[in-house]
């Protein structure tokens, strides 16, 4: 038998130990490695050719090349490349693949050499079907990964590290207005405004030098440059994958131009909201006080007048009689007092002919009488001059506030103090309660959030504004700011021209 180790003259002449040193690499090696004579028949294998095709040496001696059973060894193309080699010959990593019907469907890198002064061909065979497989799974995953990229619903570029774009989407050519020809010939600058280039040109050197901080660069909020030089906004987060040498930095893009207008809405919406709410709310304070002066001017007074003349008849009546007309009296008296609270409650009349002060005074004496809450009050005595309006939603505003203590502080003190602050009428309600987190006063679901909200949207049509300090354990303090009238500058009189 004719060995693959006898397959030139230096083999054939060495001495039996080199020979048999020479046959165990070669039946060590990894690789498959059959020699063929030129009809392609089997003259001799080693172990990896007789485990790949789990035959004996015996089994495959004679063999033809194409029945093995690995259609790849019967295709034409290694059939015509090994009968067409000439002594001397190679062919080098040839890849050959089965038919496409094929049972046996491995695929093998063969490398082969005529060898000379023998009718014989020394063939190496890698199976690399696996490894194929893998690379075929690469790239129907690339594939698959570039056309989900391409047909995403949001722009999507990559560029270099220079800003050159390397791969953009079809939503990116309809964002900015280009065909994707057009877009792979730009650079990044090209899509942004001149005034905002350099400041993103930095942006995008320090995320190639920190690309794993990808928070920093997340809802990026800037503008984007069309074809047509139109500007429109739009938010960016960037990503980075690895590129030929230094990483591809990948942007999302979205047009945000829809959102804006919708926030612009909100906010229009929002504003005329919060006019028609104070307008409301100055109407209601006009309407309690004419309904007040109603109670005040009618009704009570027609009360008070018939207590006046039942308790004139009362002595001239029989002792029966008086007893009967004490009641009627007593009831009188209680409805004259009924309406007077319900006057002052509606809109007390102190508050217009007196001022905050004396307003918020009744205000912390009924409180204490009606809710058991002791309010102090202190005034630093410097005038505070406020229209109406202004008076009336205060006074509101700081009753609004008490009622919170007495709600929600579980407290039964609290303090209201008034100073003047230059132009402005400062006041504070404060409690050494239970305390809360500010940041849940915006909440309607958190105690008095409502009220609060309430309050800050009055003041601030006001012109003023509303803080909170508190913390839950520590009480509550609400600072009301608002600006106060104007004294009248006399006229100056003419100058004689």
């Amino acid at each position: 038998m004719l060995s693959v180790f006898d397959i030139d003259e230096a083999t054939r002449d060495a001495s039996p130990l080199a020979q048999a040193y020479a046959e165990t690499i070669v039946d060590t090696v990894g690789e498959s490695l059959v020699l063929v004579d030129s009809a392609l028949r089997i003259l001799s294998s080693n172990r990896a050719f007789q485990r790949s095709f789990e035959m004996s040496e015996a089994a495959l001696e004679g063999r033809l090349l194409s029945e093995l059973g690995a259609s790849a060894l019967a295709a034409p193309t290694l059939q015509a490349a090994l009968l067409a080699l000439l002594p001397g010959e190679k062919v080098e990593s040839l890849r050959v693949k089965p038919a496409l019907a094929a049972a046996d469907g491995r695929i093998f890198m063969v490398n082969a050499r005529r060898i000379e002064q023998r009718d014989a061909i020394l063939l190496a065979l890698s199976d690399i079907s696996e490894a194929d497989r893998a690379e075929r799974a690469v790239e129907i995953a690339e594939h698959s990964f570039r056309e989900m990229l391409m047909n995403a619903a949001q722009a999507i570029t990559m560029t270099d590290s220079q800003g050159a774009i390397v791969f953009a989407n079809h939503m990116a050519g309809e964002t900015f207005g280009y065909s994707l020809e057009e877009l792979r010939e730009l650079t990044c600058d090209a899509l942004l405004p001149e005034r905002l280039r350099a400041e993103h040109n930095a942006q995008r050197a320090n995320f190639l030098r920190y690309p794993h901080h990808r928070d920093t660069y997340r809802d990026l909020k800037t503008l984007g440059l069309r074809k047509d030089g139109s500007e429109f906004p739009e938010v960016v987060n960037l990503g980075a994958m690895p590129g030929e040498g230094a990483p591809l930095v990948v942007s999302f893009i979205a047009d945000v131009t829809h959102q804006h207008v919708a926030e612009r809405q909100i906010r229009q919406y929002q504003t005329q909201l919060q006019r028609m709410a104070f307008d409301a709310a100055v109407t209601e304070e006009r309407e309690r006080r004419r309904i007040a002066a109603d109670l005040h001017d009618g009704i009570g007074q027609a009360l008070a007048l018939a207590q006046i003349k039942l308790t004139a008849l009362r002595d001239s009546t029989s002792d029966n009689v008086r007893s009967s007309m004490d009641e009627v009296i007593a009831l009188l008296a209680q409805s004259v007092l009924d309406t007077r609270t319900l006057t002052f409650e509606l809109s007390p009349p102190m508050l217009y002919d007196l001022g905050i002060k004396d307003a918020l005074s009744w205000l912390a004496e009924e409180v204490e009488k009606r809710q058991g809450i002791r309010v102090e009050l202190t005034d630093d005595d410097a005038p505070k001059a406020l229209d109406e309006s202004t008076a009336a939603l205060v006074y509101r505003a700081v009753r609004e506030l008490i009622m919170n203590v007495f709600k929600h502080s579980k407290t039964t003190n609290a303090k209201v103090s008034l100073r003047r602050a230059q132009d402005d009428l400062e006041i504070d309600v404060s409690d050494a309660g239970v305390g809360f987190a500010p940041s849940e006063a915006s909440s309607q679901l958190s105690p008095g959030g409502f009220g609060l909200f309430n309050v800050r949207e009055q003041i601030s049509r006001l012109g003023g504004t509303l803080t909170i300090v508190s913390a839950p354990g520590q009480g509550t303090q609400v600072s009301l700011r608002v600006p106060m009238m104007q004294p009248m500058q006399p006229m100056q009189p003419m100058q004689p021209t």
